[in-house]
This record gives structure tokens, C-alpha cells and sequence, in this order.
């Protein structure tokens, strides 16, 4: 029927599934994890009547890093869920990526609703922690963000994962650390 918000969406949807049900790549670019953000970021402004933006600001030299699979996914999804949706204004999402100090550092930042001191501090405990993820009874602490920190500790050390920052009515920040590792396909200048 020519509807071209539809088509967006199932193409989004369809390039989605496919970046999640290819299971042999454990790590991919970080353009590549970047992209599927983007294919689902499509569907959520859709769903949600464009009441949230994102914006990415990575530098290209960056975007060949190589990264872990769908860590990305978890720290958005909980950014829409727990920060913008409950703030019920225009909400946004910025994805930004720099080397510091030889580490990958990716940080997601919203300017959601933010959790409380202690909830953050609970959430930073877990997420340092490289322990198996604890059932969750609460309901506060992210099991997506906690299993994705343990997976990076569990491949890279505990130099490694993930940290956040909330400051209430401001926003959240999930800051990634991570190796830096470059495609093995392209040869890097020494």
C-alpha cells in the first residue's frame, strides 16, 4: 500500500534479526554494532511516535574496532525503558566512543529520568562484579547490563566492562571499557 513508515520498519526488523541470529561471529565492528542500534532505534522512535532521537558520535577511525557482539543493545533498551519513557517529554540518546589511556572507552548517555545514588551504586557493584548474574528480585537492576559486563570480564579481565553514572531528573551514563582490537582483515600502519 505504499506505506513507507511500515517498509522502514520491517527493513529494520529484518536486517535486526539477521545481525542477531548470526551466531558465527562473536565480535564484530564497532560500526557493525553500531548499525543494529540504528535498526533498532528505527523501530522504537516509530513505536513511541518520534518522542526520541539518538545521535552517534563516534569518529570513523574508530568504527573498524573490533567489540563483542550485542553489548550495545542492553544500555539503549534500558535508556528508553527506564529513563526516557517514564520522563514523558522528548527524550535522547547519544553514543559516543574515544581511546583513552590504550582501552575503548563507549559511553551511552540519556537524559532520562537517572536512578538514585544507592540504586547506582547497588547496579556498579554488579556490574564490577565478574560473578554469574543473581536472580534479579528487585526488579532495578539490570540483568541485560550486568550480563553483558560479565561477558566482556569474562573474555578481556577484569581491567574491563562496564560502569555508570546517574544524577536524578539529568540522566544516565553506561561507559564501556574494552581492548582495543582492530580487524584482522585490514592491516593497521605501525
Amino acid at each position: 500500500n505504499d506505506d513507507s513508515i511500515t517498509a522502514g520498519m520491517l527493513n529494520s526488523l529484518s536486517r535486526q534479526l539477521r545481525y542477531l541470529t548470526n551466531t558465527t561471529k562473536e565480535e564484530v565492528t564497532l560500526q557493525e554494532e553500531l548499525d543494529n542500534i540504528q535498526n533498532y532505534f528505527y523501530i522504537i522512535r516509530i513505536r513511541y511516535e518520534r518522542k526520541f532521537k539518538l545521535e552517534i558520535k563516534v569518529p570513523e577511525e574508530l568504527c573498524s574496532l573490533r567489540v563483542m557482539k550485542l553489548i550495545l543493545q542492553p544500555a539503549v533498551e534500558n535508556s528508553v525503558k527506564h529513563g526516557l519513557l517514564p520522563k514523558n517529554s522528548m527524550g535522547q540518546i547519544s553514543i559516543s566512543a574515544a581511546v583513552s589511556n590504550d582501552h575503548l572507552e563507549i559511553t551511552i548517555l540519556d537524559n532520562g529520568i537517572g536512578i538514585d545514588q544507592d540504586a547506582a551504586d547497588r547496579l556498579n557493584q554488579e556490574l564490577q562484579s565478574a560473578e554469574h548474574i543473581r536472580d534479579n528480585t528487585e526488579g532495578n537492576i539490570s540483568i541485560g547490563l550486568v550480563n553483558v559486563s560479565s561477558r566482556i570480564k569474562l573474555k578481556y579481565g577484569d581491567n574491563y566492562g562496564l560502569s555508570l553514572k546517574s544524577f536524578p531528573n539529568i540522566g544516565t551514563s553506561i561507559t564501556y571499557r574494552l581492548p582495543i582490537s582492530y580487524d584482522p582483515s585490514k592491516k593497521q600502519e605501525e
